[in-house]
């Protein structure tokens, strides 16, 4: 969970304030040709250190990282990630 944080440019803080920093997510819109993107989100309990409930953490990157992927046909989230977050 921690590298996508940092790769969008999300960090948790104390008491679950986002904030946005320095990001790498705009190295995607330099691949030409991107048409498949996959985002693998695991369990937080194989580390036991996610600072935030699952489903926040993802729904955090997902709208930080929406700029860089909004254009990509195809973004598939797997992993430890609700059915309601997907359909959004």
């Amino acid at each position: 969970m921690n590298d996508y944080c940092s790769v969008f440019g999300v960090r948790a803080a104390a008491l679950a304030n986002i904030i946005a920093i320095n990001n790498q997510g705009s190295l995607l819109q330099n691949v030409l040709g991107l048409k498949h993107l996959q985002l693998h989100f695991p369990s937080p309990y194989l580390d036991g250190q996610t600072p935030v409930c699952q489903r926040t953490a993802v729904d955090w990157i997902m709208h930080f990282e929406f700029r860089f992927v909004k254009d990509i046909p195809n973004v598939y989230l797997e992993g430890c990630v609700k059915a309601t977050t997907t359909e959004k």
